[in-house]
């Protein structure tokens, strides 16, 4: 199964990086080179991505949790209340 992540990071022709919803398709966030060195930029935007889609993650277990349509969610909860 391929991992799809819902936030990616692009490049652009001319080489601003920025981060895009894949989702819709609208950018949310343009990096600035600026001075600090460039992999410290891919650090933050790695940072960035996994923020971004941890949240999306985590919202989508959530409500996978209180529609009980998660069996092993409710299953560790039942775990840890006994």
């Amino acid at each position: 199964m391929v991992d799809k992540k819902r936030f990616i990071r692009t490049t652009s022709q001319s080489g601003v990086r920025f981060i895009k919803d894949a989702q819709s398709g609208e950018v949310v966030c343009i990096m600035n080179k600026g001075k600090r060195p460039p992999e410290h930029t891919e650090a933050m935007i790695k940072v960035m991505l996994d923020a971004l889609n941890g949240a999306v993650e985590k919202k989508i277990t959530g409500s996978c949790k209180r529609n009980g349509t998660s069996s092993a969610l409710l299953s560790h909860d039942k775990e840890e209340t006994a």
